[in-house]
């Protein structure tokens, strides 16, 4: 699966990809930089960025905007962190907050949209406290990951591994959270995807064979069969799921030996399906379930030769 990231930061796609990683989402950077919507909340900027840049581009895509909370000052900078940065500097900053309550919190909102729908919005909030002093000035990170320390944690976000960090942080919070959105969105051709990607990397899936997947197979038949007697459709979606798995496994197999490809087990379906209902797809009359019973067995007795 992939997903175009609109930013023009490279820090933001290079943190989303290592995230999103983990769910086989790969990002694909448009580096652009668009003039974000007005407002004084973080969802309201990104929900209006979002739709507005996908109209604009007709693309399926997504964005992200961080803002940092002041608790002290009623979650002032809110989502213009960069521009109150810009004008106060660390030292402003520090003065803003001496002797007031030091908690604050980033908040990072992505937006998805597709060209004339509804943007959806995903959040992470990292909490902590603003530190006295500007740490790791020598590292190419974020200005107030120099000054934030994270709550249980006793140095500031600067000083905290890219791997830790990717763990924890409000990014990494919400970016999880679409990635969970966007892979139980997956498709048939994401699935055969990931079979395909297994086979080439997992010890135990290049060791399968049509023969050694066969007992896996009938097992997944049954759970599907039981799932059906007990009406437990929750369950069925799962087995079903798991027996298109095997589906696609043994059809991969098939095609590494120059036998057939999922692509012809489809195609051949496809034109059983037309072949055996004249009654739906041709001008053959059929009124009752009997009739096109027999002409299902008729049909597929003249294909088998008789």
């Amino acid at each position: 699966m992939k997903i175009i990231f609109a930013t023009s930061n490279k820090h933001k796609v290079e943190e989303a990809s290592a995230i999103l990683k983990e769910y086989n989402i790969r990002i694909e950077h448009l580096n652009i930089r668009y003039n974000e919507a007005r407002a004084e909340i973080v969802e309201e900027v990104v929900k209006e960025s979002v739709s507005k840049l996908s109209n604009d581009l007709n693309l399926e895509l997504i964005i992200e905007d961080t803002g940092i909370f002041f608790k002290a000052y009623n979650n002032f900078p809110g989502p213009y962190p960069k521009m109150v940065f810009e004008k106060l500097g660390y030292d402003g900053i520090f003065n803003l907050l001496k002797d007031k309550n030091k908690e604050a919190y980033f908040k990072t909102i992505v937006g998805y949209c597709k060209p004339g729908k509804e943007p959806l919005l995903f959040e992470g909030v990292f909490e902590g406290i603003i530190a006295n002093e500007v740490f790791d000035t020598d590292k190419n990170v974020m200005p107030y990951e120099r000054i934030f320390i994270p709550n249980g944690y006793s140095v500031s976000l600067s000083n905290i591994t890219r791997e830790e960090k990717n763990k924890i942080s409000h990014r990494a919070k919400a970016f999880r959270k679409f990635g969970e959105y966007y892979t139980s969105k997956a498709d048939f051709n994401d699935l055969n995807e990931v079979i395909y990607r297994l086979r080439r990397e997992c010890p135990w899936d290049k060791e399968q064979t049509i023969g050694t997947l066969k007992e896996y197979l009938e097992r997944e038949i049954r759970e599907v069969k039981e799932a059906i007697n007990t009406a437990d459709y929750e369950n069925l979606k799962e087995e079903l799921g798991d027996l298109l798995v095997n589906i696609l496994f043994i059809s991969i197999i098939a095609e590494e030996l120059c036998k057939f490809n999922i692509s012809d087990v489809l195609g051949t379906s496809y034109a059983k399906m037309i072949r055996r209902h004249p009654h739906v797809f041709g001008e053959l009359k059929l009124s009752t379930t009997e009739e096109a019973i027999i002409q299902w067995d008729k049909i597929k007795k003249e294909e088998k030769g008789g």
